[in-house]
């Protein structure tokens, strides 16, 4: 249907070309006169563009657009919150509050358990399984910890040391931790033992990474390169610019790579570290997480704003208010982004858009989607063209 007007309410299996020079508003059809499996198509046309209006109850799964990390939805109470995880598909998400517990969520962070088990410790780290299965947790001087039963029950590992940072791979056998001025570990065992990798040296440790395969090992110190091994840390070498580095992650193949910087940059590689390109300007950035592709990237600011990027580091965009965000983690499948502000809430980004009236889409005059029906008054993004963004 050809709508030169401005405002237009839409019947369902229906498509609409927004022909106006100014926005063209299109209201998808009350969910009570909708059959599962029903279309709406919508294309831009004029220099407007249009707009895709909700109706109460509604909401829109945007996957299909990259709609993960545009809107963040604040979770449970105000605590200390500080280190973040992700599962492969979001769904399992943990955190830790510093000087307190570590607390896991099974349904992408709507609600949230206080694993007692954990014990209230000053957590300085916590990774996390594709599963959700097992997750490890560091402390400053205290032990490793793991678990195996998605946080419920907790075991201590290794021996009392300061450490910094952990990190684990997809099936959660191969892990890395960093004594914060002291040496590297790795365990290919699921954490039940670790080998202490002198290779390095011992270094002031922020951040570790480990891929896949656990041939990639990777960590970051303030005022030096990127220490790196390709053989699960039996050997090292140095690679990339000299910063204060905060924080690294890398891809599950170990291909992709993010680094940021503490009142640098952050930087990319796509050779598994060899090479690196600058991406964004200097800022204190503290932390950073990718997905298993290396494609939907979340970066923080301590007193700053989200950053977040769809392409893999090309471009970034600003996202929420300037808070004390520190712990970033991004689902393998980068659909769920999960932020921690210290002192308040966790925050949860996921590819929906606000659920009822105020909830919307927009697109450009060269954009055009279509929208099926899923039932419950949520609908999906089936298949899209151009710059569409959700709110």
């Amino acid at each position: 249907m050809h709508v030169t007007g401005t405002s237009q309410q839409a019947a369902r299996n229906t498509g609409y070309l927004a022909d106006n020079t100014a926005q063209v508003t299109v209201t998808l059809p009350l969910s009570a006169d909708c059959t599962v499996g029903d279309i709406v198509q919508v294309s831009g046309l004029g220099g407007g563009g249009w707009r895709i209006a909700q109706n109460t109850g509604q909401s829109v799964l945007t996957s299909p657009i990259d709609g993960t990390g545009v809107l963040w939805t604040a979770r449970d109470s105000n605590r200390s919150w500080y280190f973040v995880a992700a599962s492969g598909d979001g769904a399992h998400l943990a955190a830790a509050v510093y000087g307190g517990y570590i607390y896991t969520s099974a349904d992408s962070g709507t609600t949230w358990t206080q694993q007692n088990g954990s014990g209230t410790r000053n957590w300085t780290g916590i990774a996390m399984s594709a599963n959700g299965q097992y997750i490890v947790a560091v402390v400053t001087g205290d032990h490793i910890y793991t678990s195996s039963d998605y946080g419920a029950n907790w075991t201590s590992r290794d021996s009392s040391r300061d450490w910094y940072a952990v990190d684990c791979s997809g099936s959660g056998q191969y892990m890395v931790a960093a004594v914060n001025t002291g040496y590297i570990y790795t365990s290919t065992n699921y954490g039940a033992s670790w080998t202490e990798r002198t290779g390095p040296g011992s270094q002031t440790w922020w951040d570790v990474a480990v891929s896949d395969s656990g041939n990639l090992v990777l960590g970051v110190r303030h005022g030096g390169q990127i220490a790196r091994s390709t053989d699960g840390g039996a050997n090292w070498g140095s690679v990339g610019p000299t910063y204060n580095w905060s924080a690294i992650d890398c891809s599950a193949d170990g291909s992709r790579l993010v680094a940021a910087a503490d009142g640098g940059p952050i930087h990319t590689s796509n050779d598994g570290g060899t090479g690196w390109i600058d991406r964004t300007g200097s800022a204190s950035w503290r932390f950073v997480a990718g997905d298993d592709t290396g494609r939907h990237l979340l970066a923080t600011i301590t007193n700053g704003q989200l950053h977040v990027s769809q392409d893999f580091g090309l471009t970034w965009h600003t996202r929420e208010s300037a808070r004390t965000w520190v712990g970033a983690g991004v689902s393998g499948d980068g659909r769920i982004m999960l932020a921690a502000d210290y002192g308040t809430q966790l925050h949860v980004s996921a590819p929906q858009t606000t659920t009822g009236a105020s909830g919307y889409l927009t697109g450009g005059r060269d954009a055009a989607v279509a929208l099926q029906f899923l039932g419950g008054g949520t609908w999906r993004v089936l298949s899209a063209a151009g710059v569409i963004t959700p709110y």
